[in-house]
């Protein structure tokens, strides 16, 4: 009996975790090895590391790109015939990496924001 029970416990299991999901469970994987959904599971999160490692490079570089941009100002002098021109950056570096410092914060919170109204149509 009581192994019977067990049995039935398992698959009320199993059945609460078919339940529809948004990315998960994918091909009834609940029901695979743990060690094999350990791997994947872990091959995913370095994939995704690699991703967001790569956009914040490429992200990083357009911020330089960016606040690199200069302008030139002419500066007169009663006493000279020509003026003195001079480059100026037109943006600032700090206010562009805490921008991006901000980006990265809130980052978490966004993509949740997304998932959600994604998920409840």
């Amino acid at each position: 009996m009581a192994a019977n029970s067990s049995f039935n416990a398992t698959l009320d299991f199993y059945d609460r975790c078919l339940e529809p999901g948004l990315l998960l469970p994918f091909v009834d994987e609940s029901r695979w090895n743990m060690g094999v959904r350990a791997f994947l599971y872990l091959l995913a999160l370095l994939y995704c590391f690699l991703g967001v490692a790569i956009i914040a490079d490429i992200f990083m570089c357009s911020i330089e790109k960016i606040t690199s941009k200069t302008r030139k100002i002419m500066l007169s002098t009663s006493n000279e015939l020509e003026p003195e021109v001079i480059e100026v950056k037109v943006w600032n570096d700090t206010v562009a990496n805490l921008t991006l410092m901000a980006l990265g914060s809130s980052a978490p919170e966004i993509l949740l924001s997304i998932i959600e109204i994604v998920g409840n149509k």
